[in-house]
């Protein structure tokens, strides 16, 4: 038997819907703030980039920054969480 990369275990969980995408990321900053919340819940999350060259940060992705993955049971939750996240951003307008 093989052992499988974590690539491929991302792979197979999403498959099985045990994990799913519950968000686009739109840039660092914005994973940042997500991760640092879900890991003061104790939410179970990881990232995946879409981008992995060295060179690739002077190119804006084609399919955004990266997306969030979560267990699909605490879905509900990242996304309660994300939501209130966004809307305590104070948006700043143009004098």
């Amino acid at each position: 038997m093989t052992e499988e990369s974590r690539a491929q275990e991302i792979e197979r969980r999403l498959a099985e819907g045990d994990i799913v995408v519950v968000h686009q990321l739109h840039d660092q900053f914005e994973e940042e703030q997500i991760c640092q919340a879900l890991d003061q819940d104790d939410i179970a999350h990881e990232v995946r980039r879409s981008y992995e060259t060295a060179f690739s940060f002077l190119f804006r992705p084609q399919r955004g920054y990266g997306v969030l993955l979560c267990r699909a049971t605490d879905r509900e939750r990242v996304e309660t969480l994300i939501a209130a996240l966004a809307a305590s951003e104070v948006e700043v307008s143009e004098p």
